[in-house]
């Protein structure tokens, strides 16, 4: 069902849960929790966990080398029957391993406030140690400045553990490439392909061609192709373009179907 809620493997797996649970309140017995996750061979790359109140408890089985939890500021933690406390807000990923990896992680969810107390009661019935109410997640700053922070601190050996959207988000925005590049060429737009950053200039403004054709155009970026006199004077024929397309096929219909009938 749709809202914050116990998910729909949990009911379909209530005995696993349920021992996950007991396992863990046997060794934590203190440590709250709504959300228990597991991962089988899954090594993640630098991320943060957006939905994470904060505090996390990680182990790891299986027959395997290497798997550390990396947590930017911290470094490598061992997680190889072992269990590690740590911030899930906090950049991290898991080191390049080989073998079979289980991974189990306990935390709780910014938004467990929002979950009914009919199905609270439930989730306490299996075994989760629900936390006291009114806690709130602390201030980490943009959830992009701490990945691209962190990617820029990472160990040679670490450095491929980054997904490339996230390195994309690192590099300068691209209306400011964009302006910063037509400043630099006497305020013409780049068209060629033939250079990588201007391959990628153009297929930024193809996009934005596409979506004013289409319509789908945001008015912020509307308000910023203004701004750009180069970019501005290409809106309007795009827009112009588009129109002419939409009575072209306009006229291309059968009179009942321009009637709308």
């Amino acid at each position: 069902g749709k809202g914050v809620r116990s998910s729909r493997q949990t009911h379909l797996r209530e005995p696993l849960v349920r021992l996950l649970c007991k396992i863990f309140r046997e060794v934590n017995p203190g440590f709250a929790f709504t959300s228990i996750q597991v991962n089988k061979s899954y090594a993640s790359l630098l991320h943060v966990d957006a939905s994470n109140l904060g505090p996390s408890l990680i182990i790891s089985f299986g027959a395997y080398s290497g798997g550390e939890l990396y947590i930017d500021g911290v470094g490598k933690l061992d997680v190889h029957n072992r269990w590690q406390l740590f911030d899930g807000n906090l950049p991290h990923l898991t080191c390049p391993f080989e073998g079979g990896r289980y991974c189990i992680i306990y935390f709780t969810n910014q938004s467990y406030g929002l979950v009914s107390a009919e199905n609270a009661e439930y989730l306490r019935g299996l075994g989760f140690n629900w936390p006291t109410p009114g806690l709130r997640k602390g201030n980490y700053g943009p959830k992009r400045l701490r990945i691209c922070s962190a990617a820029a601190r990472l160990p040679p050996e670490l450095a491929s553990c980054v997904c490339q959207s996230s390195l994309q988000q690192c590099s300068p925005a691209p209306w400011a490439r964009l302006k910063a590049w037509i400043q630099a060429n006497g305020g013409i737009l780049p068209l060629q392909m033939c250079v990588a950053e201007e391959a990628h200039l153009v297929r930024f403004i193809n996009d934005l061609k596409r979506a004013a054709r289409q319509g789908k155009l945001s008015r912020s970026s509307r308000l910023t192709i203004s701004r750009i006199p180069a970019l501005h004077a290409c809106l309007q024929d795009w827009i112009k373009k588009s129109d002419e397309d939409g009575e072209a096929q306009l006229a291309s219909l059968p009179a009942e179907a321009q009637q709308g009938g």
